[in-house]
C-alpha cells in the first residue's frame, strides 16, 4: 500500500480546521440554537398566557428562562474563547504513539456520541464526526471508515495542542517528512 506524505503544514492546516469548526459552532450555530429556543419560550409564554392570568408571573418566567439560555451561551462562548487563546499560545506536539485501545459508542441520531481511540502515551482520543485527511488522495475517509481500518497495536503520529489530542495519523497510511 502506498502510503500518503505527511508534513508539519499539512498538521498544522488540520489543526486550523479543527479551531475554525470550533469556533464556527460558537458564533453561529449556537445563536440559531438559542433563537429557536427563544421563540419557543415565546410560544410556552403565549400557552401559559391561557392558564396564567397573572401577567407579570408570565413576565417573570419568561425573564427567567431567556435570561438563563442567555448565560448557558454566553458560557459556552467564552469556554470556546478561552479555549482558542490557550490553544494560540501552545505549540503543536507530534508524538509516536501505539494504539491499545477501542471504544465503540453508539447513539441515536439526535443523541451523537463519539468512537473513541486509546492511545499508551497520549490517551484518549474522541473521533469527530467529519471526514479525516480530507486533503489527502490517498487516505480521505470518515470517522466510522478510520475506526474500523485501525488495529490495537497499530502506529500512529498523534498532534496534540495544550496536552488535548487534535488528530491522529495512522502509520500505516502515513508517512511523516519534516
Amino acid at each position: 500500500m502506498d502510503k500518503e506524505i505527511l508534513t508539519l503544514e499539512i498538521i498544522q492546516k488540520d489543526v486550523k480546521k479543527y479551531f475554525s469548526k470550533d469556533l464556527l459552532t460558537a458564533l453561529i450555530i449556537l445563536p440559531i440554537f438559542v433563537l429557536s429556543s427563544v421563540m419557543v419560550v415565546f410560544l410556552m409564554t403565549l400557552l401559559l398566557n391561557l392558564v396564567i392570568q397573572d401577567k407579570t408571573t408570565l413576565k417573570i418566567i419568561g425573564a427567567v428562562v431567556l435570561s438563563l439560555l442567555g448565560l448557558v451561551y454566553l458560557d459556552i462562548l467564552l469556554k470556546t474563547i478561552r479555549k482558542r487563546i490557550k490553544f494560540a499560545k501552545s505549540e503543536i506536539e507530534i508524538t509516536e504513539d501505539k494504539l491499545v485501545g477501542k471504544i465503540p459508542e453508539h447513539g441515536t441520531k439526535y443523541n451523537r456520541t463519539f468512537n473513541t481511540l486509546v492511545f499508551a502515551k497520549s490517551g484518549k482520543y474522541k473521533l469527530g464526526n467529519d471526514y479525516f485527511y480530507k486533503w489527502s488522495k490517498l487516505c480521505s475517509m470518515s470517522e466510522e471508515s478510520l475506526y474500523r481500518s485501525s488495529n490495537v497495536d497499530d502506529e500512529f503520529y498523534v498532534a496534540s495542542v495544550a496536552e488535548e489530542n487534535i488528530i491522529a495519523y495512522n502509520k500505516k497510511m502515513f508517512e511523516l517528512r519534516q
